[in-house]
């Protein structure tokens, strides 16, 4: 991901508050392979805004075994993440 998270907005197709409401409360942050940016049963408190590259969004069921749900690719949030987020749920997913 290359330049500011303000330099990327500027080429969305955001509306201009909004955009700005992102620049102001986001932070950047880049993620290697396998690394996991939210846990099943963790707080949600931000939400993910994929500017590039690929992230997989995945829930685990009783017995531990993982089920994929869907891919979040650049210029993608995550719909589960937003809901957590607005109604102080814990993630249901990671």
């Amino acid at each position: 991901m290359e330049g500011t998270i303000e330099e990327w907005l500027d080429r969305s197709d955001f509306e201009p508050r909004l955009a700005q409401e992102i620049a102001q409360a986001g932070r950047k942050r880049r993620v290697k392979r396998d690394q996991i940016v939210m846990s099943q049963g963790e707080k949600a408190i931000e939400m993910p805004f994929v500017l590039s590259g690929l992230l997989r969004v995945v829930r685990h069921d009783r017995k531990g075994k993982e089920i994929f749900l869907y891919y979040l690719e650049g210029g993608d949030t995550c719909a589960m993440s937003l809901t957590c987020c607005m109604e102080g749920k814990p993630s249901e997913f990671s």
